[in-house]
């Protein structure tokens, strides 16, 4: 059960179970539905906001350099909608001697190859604003050098590279949220080097989600845009085979990579 707000003629509907929810935030498994509202002898009915993915946006812009072999370089990510929500749910949820380490290790998606330091942690009790997070990291086998070559992969989150589902699956999959991740990186090419090969720009779209990357050279850096989008937060047994052909699709774009070479 939820509660209703009237407040300057603007219904607001008010969820006991969603302690970090911004006002006039819904979560997602209420979003669409009908309610009804007690009114004296009378009632209304009416329906609680529905929200696009853009809602929900994570953004993460990030700068990185060279070292030998190893990728440095600092990030900031920005959390909103429910991306933030559960965000401040996880983070809570730890105890404070763990806090550190758990958000390290959030930033880093598990990837045991990147190693997080210097994360100034932003205030988790802001409900109204996005929540922003900035650090600084590292990122061990990312770089292979071949006699004059150098082998860069700029994107090693990989969101969604191992989602496929088994033709035997009986029950249809639902995402935590309707989700859309923007990140731009910025690769600054080292001295003594120029670019040799950057990926082809690469676009899939459906009715229910789609997937756009590309790299492009901008004076001394390459910048790496992407952008994911999963506008239906449930993927129907029925959608299997063309989600897969598009996870297929994407994992083929991030199996390639950045090349560059000396002078």
């Amino acid at each position: 059960m939820i509660c209703t707000v009237i407040l300057g003629g603007k219904r607001y509907f008010l969820d006991g179970t969603e302690p970090f929810i911004a006002l006039n935030d819904y979560a997602q498994r209420i979003q669409g539905k009908q309610v009804l509202i007690e009114d004296g002898k009378n009632y209304i009915i009416d329906r609680i906001p529905d929200f696009p993915a853009e809602r929900n946006k994570m953004k993460k812009t990030t700068r990185i350099s060279l070292e030998e072999d190893v990728i440095k370089g600092s990030s900031t990510m920005e959390y909103n909608g429910e991306s933030k929500t559960m965000l401040q749910a996880v983070y809570s949820s730890i105890r404070s001697e763990d806090k550190t380490k758990a958000l390290s290790g959030l930033l880093k998606q598990g990837d045991d190859n990147v190693i997080v330091n210097e994360v100034q942690a932003p205030d988790f009790k802001e409900r109204q604003k996005p929540i922003t997070v900035n650090f600084d990291f590292k990122a061990n086998n990312q770089v292979k050098k071949v006699g004059n070559e150098i082998y860069v992969v700029m994107d090693w989150d990989k969101e969604f590279a191992g989602l496929e589902f088994d033709k035997e699956r009986k029950n249809d999959y639902e995402f935590n949220y309707k989700y859309n991740y923007t990140i731009q990186t910025e690769l600054v090419i080292p001295e003594g080097y120029k670019v040799d090969y950057v990926p082809a720009s690469f676009k899939k779209n459906s009715p229910g989600y789609s997937f756009e990357g590309a790299y492009t050279q901008k004076g001394k850096s390459i910048i790496y845009n992407k952008t994911i989008v999963v506008n239906k937060p449930v993927l129907l047994t029925t959608d299997f085979e063309g989600w897969n052909a598009f996870v297929k699709a994407i994992n083929h774009f991030y199996s390639d990579q950045v090349v560059l070479v000396k002078l």
